[in-house]
């Protein structure tokens, strides 16, 4: 019979075994980075069977802003039970008890991205669905079109030989320019409008400095439900995490921060991908936002990535004038996620939590990257 409790010191190798067997594969450096060494702490509820890890949830504790309030907030992640126990109540049992110790630590909110086996789940106790959150991709590499949507089995099939691969690729060469086009008309932009670049400058950092915090301190007043992007966060979110590597790009203008962009690339199933990981600027300023892509292409382009894919929650002012910009880039909408959420604490407003245009979310939201 299994029974639960809260992670003890030596568990990490049974749950990167665990992990493993569901094909989510992390080194002891990145399971470290994510949970021991996080500055936030962790929070972490395994399935115990005979003397082994059998089951795994945990939540990624980081500030939150809300309303008004800052308040202790986390993402949920790695709900995995071993496959030789699955169908005994085990997933459910672990979110039970995880968001039982939630509350105790003073975790006000978690939100997750789940899958379509967990989903339902999560939502017998008390989660909600909040919205879909949108993915954006612009394909760079022409050559690679089929690979790149090889995902479809009728595009996998035609790819299989060279007339059919021949042809896909130029029927989706018109059908992406096509699109592209329909999005330039009805997304367009006038790119003199504002002094756009004038005295703008976008370069790559090694580090936030403490301007990030002056800058996070101004802008958080725009947003009303977002992960607290300051200085400790940032570096080690984004410039501490083991085995991987991240271009860091500040938009400036007379040494003063108007918004930065996170990006990555990876190379997965034979193609170089680009992400556009996190992008934040006042919701209002179309200039930096613009400028921020703009920078993005160029880069991705230099290094050669064949695709670039970015994830934006299109329900809010910033992410509204982001969908616009990123069409009018040649992006187009390619899948969506669901967003959902848990209130732990009576002092906030399940109103204002459950409300999309009040979110602010992007790939560097979720340890996906």
């Amino acid at each position: 019979m299994w029974s639960l409790r809260r992670y003890k010191e030596g568990d990490e190798k049974d749950i990167l075994e665990l992990l493993r067997m569901n094909q989510v594969y992390r080194t002891i450096e990145e399971w470290s980075w994510e949970y021991k060494n996080n500055p936030f702490g962790n929070l972490i509820v395994v399935a115990e069977h005979d003397g082994r890890v059998v089951g795994h949830e945990a939540l990624v504790p980081a500030y939150m802003k809300i309303g008004d309030r800052v308040v202790r907030g986390s993402q949920a992640v790695d709900l995995i039970v071993h496959p030789k126990l699955r169908r005994q109540g085990i997933s459910l049992a672990i979110g039970k008890m995880l968001a039982r110790e939630a509350e105790k630590e003073g975790i006000d909110l978690s939100y997750g991205f789940p899958n379509k086996l967990s989903h339902s789940g999560h939502l017998k106790f008390g989660w909600f669905d909040v919205a879909k959150v949108s993915q954006f991709v612009k394909p760079l590499n022409m050559n690679n079109i089929p690979n790149l949507f090889a995902r479809y089995k009728t595009v996998k099939v035609l790819a299989m030989h060279r007339t059919t691969r021949t042809a896909s690729k130029y029927v989706l060469q018109t059908f992406l320019a096509a699109s592209n086009f329909f999005s330039k008309t009805f997304n367009h932009i006038r790119e003199n409008d504002d002094d756009m670049f004038e005295n703008m400058q976008v370069r790559a950092v090694e580090t936030f400095d403490k301007r990030i915090d002056d800058f996070w301190k101004n802008i958080s007043e725009d947003y009303s439900v977002i992960v607290v992007r300051d200085k400790e966060y940032l570096n080690w979110r984004y410039l501490q995490k083991p085995n991987a590597r991240y271009t860091v790009l500040l938009a400036e203008k007379n040494s003063e921060i108007l918004g930065y962009a996170i990006l990555r690339c990876m190379n997965k199933e034979g193609l170089k991908l680009g992400y556009i990981v996190d992008l934040l600027a006042s919701p209002t300023n179309r200039s930096v936002i613009q400028c921020l892509i703009l920078s993005a292409i160029r880069h991705f382009r230099n290094d050669k990535a064949d695709l670039i894919a970015c994830r934006i929650l299109k329900n809010n002012p910033s992410g509204r004038l982001q969908n616009r910009l990123l069409k009018y880039n040649g992006f187009i909408q390619f899948s969506s996620d669901p967003l959902i959420c848990r209130t732990n604490s009576d002092q906030l407003s399940r109103k204002l939590v459950a409300d999309p245009e009040k979110w602010y979310i992007t790939i560097g939201d979720t340890d996906y990257l």
